[in-house]
This record gives structure tokens, sequence and C-alpha cells, in this order.
């Protein structure tokens, strides 16, 4: 069937509108990886050999310090990644809200003057957990959460990055569904999840 009301930010990876779950452990490289996301796609640049469609793109980090974000910035570019993308913003540093909360009026406007001021067709959403207080572990509150976000960002791609459970040591390839962290409705909800685990990134 045709999907008249369906664009693609990156050609069969991210729909626009849709959601997308990026998961992970701690520390191997989800917010890099979604900057990256982030910076091809306000640059028009392929991402995995995947055509890109230029748009604007703005990147909510909520659980970095500026400090390690200046950091990280400077080592993106002294190893020659060109991170020139004017169409991509972020909030400055002064107007941040911390903690922010999807729930309260207070939070949702805080995103919604972000999302007037720069009209972005993507969304980048760096990390789930940090943007709502609910129990990650309760599906009734997960529906209520998720179906927040998809409302505050209608119309727009939304691209989260999550945390995965605890994982063994031996487990070289998890199942996505049971390695994400909290509900099941959390990747019941999205469109599409994203493993990066033991350096390789598995899409479903």
């Amino acid at each position: 069937m045709d999907r008249p009301n369906i664009d693609w930010i990156i050609e069969g990876l991210i729909p626009r509108p849709g959601m997308i779950e990026l998961m992970g452990p701690p520390k191997i490289g989800k917010s890099f990886l979604a900057l990256d996301v982030a910076v091809k796609v306000a640059r028009g640049e392929d991402f995995l050999g995947h055509r890109t469609h230029q748009n604007k793109v703005m990147y909510f980090q909520l659980d970095t310090s500026e400090r390690v974000m200046r950091d990280r910035g400077v080592a993106l570019r002294e190893s020659g990644y060109d991170t020139k993308a004017p169409l991509l913003g972020l909030v400055h540093p002064g107007d941040t809200m911390r903690p922010v909360n999807i729930l309260q009026a207070a939070g949702r406007d805080y995103f919604r003057k972000a999302l007037l001021l720069h009209d972005p067709a993507l969304v980048v959403l760096d990390t789930l957990r940090e943007c709502h207080q609910e129990d990650e572990n309760d599906s009734t509150e997960m529906k209520i959460a998720m179906d927040t976000l998809e409302d505050l960002f209608q119309g727009c791609a939304l691209l989260m990055v999550h945390h995965t459970s605890k994982l063994p040591p031996e487990v070289t390839q998890p199942n996505p569904i049971l390695a994400s962290r909290g509900s099941s409705y959390i990747t019941g909800k999205v469109d599409a999840y994203w493993l990066l685990y033991n350096n390789k990134l598995s899409i479903t």
C-alpha cells in the first residue's frame, strides 16, 4: 500500500514521522553514534550507505554535562571528523532545563519552545530516561510517557537513546527486545530499534 504521509529522513532506516530506539550498555558510544546520525542528516550525507535527506535536526543532550560535550566536540575535531553542520541545533547550556519532565507542563513547554525556534525534521533525545520520572518497568506508566513523547514530537522523526539492562558478559548477541531496559512497551511502541553492542550495530 502507498504511504503518502511518510517521508524518509534516512532511506530505509528513519521514517518521518517515526520513533527509533537506539540502545546499548553505558559508555559504548551511543551518544557518538546518535550525534553522527544528527550531523549526517544536517549535512545531507549518507549514513551507513543509506541515502540521507538533508533536514534540520534538534539534539537534546539531557544526561551529559556541558564540559563533557565540549570535550567530545574537541576530540571529534582533532580526530578529523567534520563537525560543521549549520542545520543542527542544540540548546544553549544557559537555557538547558535540568531536570526536565515531559509529564509536567514546564517540561513540555521547554521542548515546544525549542521545536518552535528550530522546526526540526529529526529530534535526537539523549537519553529517554532523563526526560521523565516514571517507573521504566511499569508498562502503564511507560505508555503515558511514550504517548506524551509521540504527541510532543508529532510530525518529527524521533531518535531516542536508551540503555540496555545489565547483560551477562557471556552474551555475545543479545535479543534487543529482551535487552532493552524497562518495560517491553518501549520496544513495542517504536518503529525500529537499534542495538549497539560489542562494537556492532544491529537494526531491526
